[in-house]
């Protein structure tokens, strides 16, 4: 009899658990199910399976070029093959790659090895997880790598400014700008690290004559996003300063100017959800941007609308739909992440 009662009640709470799975459950999170691998490609090497795009020439269909940019902003969501996908990139010595399947790969037989836009992957994957000493190995490998500018003897007498790489031969695209130093200083302050005024000490260091810029070059995070979100060109360079403002954010930065920000964002791609999400409402916008501020739309309404479903999939699975004009219906091609990243971030 009473293991009779028993069957009775384990089926009354398995059904009442159904019931209320049947409750809980959402458009949202029935679509970020979906969204999930295998639709959502996973670049396999033996250490790891990682977030990337996907390509079809690429011979493990690794699209994985952009990957520590983007995996550092799934990380910031809450998932954890994000972190892993950033933390795994990072070599022994403290340099950083583009994806753990990149590391020791360089020009010319590949592309240049890391970008700053890969840096704000960096900051956001650090910060997401208050990995302070992989920040603080990464500080060391930059102020050890500087370019020898004056050698006599066999000895380096005077170095040259910070860089994220040393292969970046065509285009110095490795060279720290001052927007980099903005980012670096506050990730690292939020950290508590002593390499945070890196960019400051080199500086100082650095005559006049053969600095790259002026100290007072390097803003402040609200006042960099602000101008960012104003004056980037529509596309991955407009997405870049709201990559800035998401960092800002994971930073715990409080400042009138970023809500103006993402205001900004949202009124000059009034149909990107990424924006829309960091936009608060009508509010103001930063100055000179000649458009007028919206009340905010429902983002989880406008993800939906865009993201892949079952009855039409992603055609490529190689596109991160937020960096991209979205006149260019980008969504269509959509890696999954970007729709898992941001359906993350939403109530």
């Amino acid at each position: 009899m009473l293991s009779h009662v028993r069957v009775v009640l384990s089926t009354v709470v398995v059904v009442f658990a159904l019931s209320l799975a049947k409750v809980s459950a959402s458009p949202l999170s029935d679509a970020i199910a979906w969204w999930q691998p295998p639709q959502a490609f996973l670049c396999h090497i033996p250490t790891v399976d990682f977030p990337s795009k996907y390509s079809q020439t690429d011979p493990l269909h690794c699209d994985d070029g952009d990957m520590t940019l983007f995996n550092g902003m799934i990380c910031v969501s809450g998932d954890q093959r994000g972190c892993d996908g950033v933390r795994l990139a990072q070599g022994a010595d403290g340099r950083w790659w583009r994806s753990p399947r990149r590391i020791g790969w360089t020009y010319p037989t590949y592309d240049v090895s890391f970008s700053p836009d890969q840096a704000l992957g960096v900051m956001l994957y650090t910060a997401k997880s208050k990995n302070k000493a992989a920040f603080d190995r990464w500080a060391k490998w930059m102020a050890d790598n500087r370019p020898c500018l004056v050698e006599i003897g066999g000895k380096c007498i005077q170095h040259g400014w910070l860089r994220y790489c040393t292969d970046d031969i065509p285009d110095k695209r490795c060279t720290l700008r001052p927007d980099d130093c903005t980012y670096f200083k506050a990730t690292g302050t939020y950290l508590g690290s002593s390499e945070a005024n890196l960019c400051e000490s080199v500086l100082d260091e650095l005559p006049s004559a053969i600095a790259p810029f002026p100290k007072a070059a390097i803003l402040s995070v609200p006042t960099q996003v602000c101008a960012s979100a104003v004056v980037n060109q529509v596309g991955f360079p407009l997405h870049l300063a709201a990559v800035g403002l998401l960092l800002a954010r994971t930073l715990d930065i409080k400042d009138p100017l970023l809500d103006d920000a993402g205001q900004t964002l949202a009124a000059r791609q009034d149909q990107n959800p990424f924006f829309q999400y960091l936009s608060p409402g009508a509010t103001t916008l930063c100055p000179n941007v000649g458009l007028s501020p919206s009340p905010k739309p429902d983002v989880v309404t406008e993800l939906l609308k865009l993201c892949p479903n079952p009855k039409r999939p992603s055609a490529g699975r190689n596109q991160w739909s937020w960096e991209r004009d979205q006149t260019s219906n980008a969504w269509l091609d959509s890696m999954y992440w970007d729709c898992i990243f941001l359906g993350n971030l939403l109530p």
